[in-house]
């Protein structure tokens, strides 16, 4: 990867200029492709870890869900998904996504904690939390 001018945080394009984000790409001492990847991958993850538990802990309040913990990790497929220990795990990607995706994707996974499939009484429980928090 070659260091990009911008970067996309919560749908958002920002400049890379200024940023966090620069700061860590500042103190590379080997700025290779690899090396700038893993930074912002580092950086997407740090974000991912000081936004997704307060999101998760919202949400499994208000459908009164437990789970165990939460994880991280870049994914090629996958926007999220739930252990049936209750681990949730979550594509640090996200973070370059809206936040009301982000909240989608959280309840989605946390839903998983009642019905572990994809059934129509899943979507509906999905459906049901979405529609009171959006208002749609």
């Amino acid at each position: 990867m070659v260091h990009e001018e911008s970067f996309r945080l919560f749908g958002v394009l920002h400049s890379v200029k200024n940023s966090p984000l620069e700061r860590k790409l500042q103190r590379l001492k080997n700025p290779t492709p690899k090396n700038i990847q893993r930074c912002y991958d580092e950086f997407y993850k740090e974000q991912a870890r000081a936004y997704i538990p307060l999101r998760v802990s919202y949400f499994a309040h208000k459908m009164n869900i437990e789970f165990k913990n939460i994880t991280y990790r870049k994914m090629k497929r996958r926007w999220g998904s739930c252990s049936c220990e209750g681990t949730l795990t979550f594509n640090t990607n996200l973070m370059q996504k809206e936040a009301r995706f982000i909240d989608e994707v959280i309840v989605h996974e946390l839903a998983h904690r009642i019905h572990f499939n994809h059934s129509k009484a899943f979507h509906r429980l999905v459906k049901s939390v979405l529609e009171k928090h959006f208002n749609f």
